[in-house]
């Protein structure tokens, strides 16, 4: 059997060879924005001047790309989180950027959310929703972050979770400041599983480990369209044990 062949970032081509494919006849601003994400090696403060120079426009943007992804992870929380426990349980938006994923979760019966976010222009819209209490402004990495252990009863990060963004081994961040019981839910475009190597060479063999170690317990890998432009995403759920 022959192994893929890798590119200088030790991606495949054909993941890139797909994005371009995508991108033919569309808007290409958030494309532009979202160019590095392959990039594994660029430095936090220019992920966080990315996101600070695209935040005034980031909303209007995404309506015009049909970002649907938050109301799919919103739509798996209601389903997981009984309606008579919505009000009070504790909400950790990751990578929260401007805090579209609070109002799609407000919709549908949750209250009480805080947010984490590297990006200090995106944070100051996230603050006019007037549903954060409270904004972390800080990156989410291989380091603790300031937020509490064993605090949360949801922990949800959509589109994050990639090269050069939140790094795969944020995922151990992300179970200490869950409570028992409380579900983490992981939010990616579908292509970005194709020849990634922060999936393929990390993130499945950490899953795998904190499993065995009985920090969660993996409870599907669920497929929907129309995470952006009509693409497909996929959902990595998992409840804390």
């Amino acid at each position: 059997m022959h192994s893929l062949r890798k590119d200088s970032t030790g991606n495949t081509p054909n993941a890139k060879t797909n994005i371009t494919k995508m991108i033919e006849g569309r808007n290409l601003k958030p494309y532009i924005m979202n160019g590095k994400e392959f990039e594994p090696c660029q430095s936090k403060e220019d992920v966080i001047q990315r996101y600070d120079n695209w935040a005034s426009a980031y909303d209007d943007d995404m309506v015009v790309e049909r970002l649907e992804a938050p109301q799919a992870a919103a739509e798996y929380i209601k389903a997981y989180v009984p309606q008579e426990e919505r009000v009070r349980a504790r909400v950790l938006d990751l990578a929260a950027g401007t805090g579209r994923m609070g109002k799609e979760l407000y919709k549908r019966g949750f209250r009480n959310f805080d947010a984490l976010d590297p990006s200090k222009e995106m944070m100051k819209i996230l603050e006019k929703t007037g549903l954060y209490t409270n904004k972390v402004v800080e990156f989410l990495g291989k380091e603790e972050t300031s937020l509490p252990s064993n605090t949360y009863d949801v922990v949800v990060i959509v589109g994050g979770l990639l090269d050069g963004h939140a790094p795969v081994d944020s995922l151990i961040e992300m179970v200490r400041v869950a409570r028992p019981g409380a579900l983490i839910c992981i939010a990616m475009r579908e292509i970005y599983l194709e020849g990634l190597r922060e999936f393929t060479h990390h993130y499945q063999p950490l899953e795998d480990k904190l499993e065995q170690e009985r920090k969660w317990v993996k409870l599907e890998r669920k497929r929907f369209p129309n995470y952006y432009r009509g693409e497909f995403g996929v959902l990595f759920p998992y409840k804390v044990l």
